[in-house]
């Protein structure tokens, strides 16, 4: 083997520990929970409705639940294989820092917390522009 095909086999494995690194990090590992959950309902739905036997029914769940749980290891190499082919090195690094940073995310969860407080006042406050648009364009129409 090259030198360089050395160098760039290291280089390989090296953004793939980075991305495994970075997909360890707790909001890639919620992402993931979550298409497992998903995908264990989904497996069901071909069965919903059907007229089997409820000990039937049981199986097939058994077997969707348990195949799913096995096979959240290849959902995270797959997330690990996108991130280390999309991400250089330097960015994974970055990406790291930037979910190992706790104050940074303890304010964007604040940020979150503002946003859907703003969003409850901007729900409150649609009514009330509505009906000065509405009147504004009763008193501006009839003139």
């Amino acid at each position: 083997m090259s030198l360089f095909a050395t160098s760039l086999l290291a280089q390989e494995r090296d953004t793939s520990d980075l991305a495994r690194e970075l997909i360890a990090a707790p909001p890639f590992q919620t992402k993931i929970d979550q298409i497992v959950f998903l995908s264990k309902h989904r497996a069901l739905l071909p069965f919903t409705g059907s007229d089997l036997r409820p000990d039937q029914i049981e199986l097939i769940r058994s077997i969707s639940v348990n195949e799913w749980s096995e096979a959240r290891g290849e959902v995270v190499d797959l997330y690990v294989e996108a991130f280390a082919k999309t991400y250089s090195e330097d960015a994974l690094k970055k990406l790291i820092a930037f979910y190992a940073d706790e104050e940074l995310q303890n304010a964007l969860a604040m940020q979150a917390s503002a946003e859907t407080r703003a969003t409850d006042t901007l729900i409150s406050l649609t009514p009330l522009v509505e009906a000065r648009i509405k009147s504004r364009m009763t008193k501006e129409l009839s003139d």
